[in-house]
């Protein structure tokens, strides 16, 4: 099933995407179910599922997609992910696969729109480029997670573009939080498609385009460091929470110093 978050008249609602447009979760449903977190954190995901897919309270083209962010603790981002990049976009796959472990950075959630919402190029740099990845939201609260439990901790999983301000992201030595969190200047969306509707994870695809121009594609088969493994290293060191999200990291070099897309 999808779920997106949207808005209606100004009201933040969520709900399951149908044929026929999106429904309600709150209304439908009423007490308990007023928020995706909430939902998340008293582990109800089920009762979403049970709506009726032939079913809809309003169409998509008359509300607003809404950051698919269901009230997280925290949006921990993933460097370079692919077998043939470095973290600097240089020395190949061999200094990439080097690494035992992947590099982390945060988001806020202040600095992602939804779908359909104008990204912006802050006025102190010409620099934005675009980075699409995975990203998993979670659904069931974890510390130390085997790998062979990871993806029973996910809820779903949607797009995000991990969009940077590589000039900012060069401020000081692997330090890249300022170029990534400048406000509204990523998104995520435009839904989260829940687990139960995924039959092989390491087959998800994606492609970023830019002005219809295609800049990179690649498939989860192709990371360097799996699902599991970021949902492993991530909490070992933090407990992940219902509505946290991980995003898995470029599967495409980094775009050339200077180059604005």
């Amino acid at each position: 099933m999808r779920i997106a978050r949207f808005s209606i008249d100004g009201v933040m609602r969520y709900g399951p995407v149908t044929a026929r447009g999106v429904i309600d979760a709150p209304k439908r449903l009423g007490a308990g179910f007023q928020t995706l977190g909430g939902v998340l954190r008293a582990d109800r995901l089920g009762e979403i599922l049970s709506l009726d897919e032939n079913d809809a309270d309003y169409a998509l083209d008359h509300v607003q997609l809404e950051p698919m962010l269901p009230e997280p603790e925290k949006i921990i981002c993933v460097g370079p992910n692919l077998m043939t990049a470095s973290d600097d976009g240089a020395g190949g796959g061999r200094a990439q696969a080097a690494r035992s472990n992947p590099s982390l950075h945060i988001r806020l959630a202040s600095s992602l729109v939804g779908h359909g919402q104008a990204v912006l190029r802050p006025r102190e740099s010409r620099q934005l480029d675009c980075d699409g990845v995975f990203a998993l939201i979670i659904g069931k609260a974890g510390r130390r997670i085997a790998r062979a439990e990871a993806m029973n901790h996910v809820a779903g999983v949607t797009l995000m573009n991990d969009a940077t301000v590589r000039d900012w992201a060069r401020h000081a030595k692997a330090n890249v939080t300022q170029g990534k969190n400048f406000e509204r200047s990523g998104a995520i969306g435009p839904w989260m498609v829940t687990r139960d509707a995924i039959a092989d994870f390491a087959g998800l695809q994606l492609a970023t385009k830019v002005s219809d121009r295609l800049r990179h594609a690649g498939a989860a088969r192709d990371m360097l460091y799996p699902f599991a493994h970021l949902i492993s290293y991530v909490s070992t060191f933090t407990t992940l929470r219902p509505g946290d999200v991980i995003a898995s990291g470029s599967l495409a070099p980094p775009t050339p110093r200077g180059e604005a897309p």
